[in-house]
């Protein structure tokens, strides 16, 4: 299944998600390696939008695509909680 990261108005097509972690990942471990934090950045990208798997989130990008007024669904916290379940 594919997974969809984001979708802009103003771009072409939907981000998949697995592009927009790749392309995340290697942004934070570029800006976070002149201060000795390369791979904690990285890992932290990656970690962050675990929850964008999630069906509820998947369900919440496309209504709001549709311009269906909803509350937000969150996606960061899944990372962290699969990171303390390790």
């Amino acid at each position: 299944m594919d997974f969809v990261a984001r979708y802009r108005e103003n771009e072409p097509h939907f981000q998949n998600l697995e592009e927009h972690l790749t392309e995340t990942a290697q942004l934070a471990q570029v800006f976070g390696k002149p201060f000795g934090f390369g791979f904690l950045a990285q890992l932290s990208a990656l970690l962050h939008d675990a929850g964008k798997t999630s069906k509820n989130w998947q369900e919440y990008l496309r209504k709001s695509i549709e311009g269906k007024t909803q509350s937000k669904i969150d996606h960061s916290t899944a990372g962290a909680k699969l990171l303390s379940e390790m």
